[in-house]
């Protein structure tokens, strides 16, 4: 079945891992792979001299944007 998702590309300024992404927003990273099929270690290369883009499903768009600071920093507690 085919699924039409309206999505947004953003602006990344700092490195991030899809991990990191699916952990604060709450997308699948499946997603995010699905999206982003580019990035081929789930990473964003990203930094302030060099930003990178990422596709997000729309309803994730201002989250991200709420959190971008955060995201980078997110580190799973096990």
């Amino acid at each position: 079945e085919f699924r039409r998702v309206l999505f947004r590309s953003l602006m990344v300024h700092d490195k991030m891992h899809f991990d990191q992404i699916s952990a604060v927003l709450g997308i699948p990273k499946g997603e995010l792979k699905a999206m982003n099929p580019h990035y081929r270690r789930d990473i964003i290369p990203a930094s302030p001299e060099t930003p990178y883009a990422i596709k997000l499903p729309a309803v994730y768009s201002m989250s991200f944007i709420d959190n971008m600071d955060s995201i980078p920093r997110y580190q799973e507690l096990r």
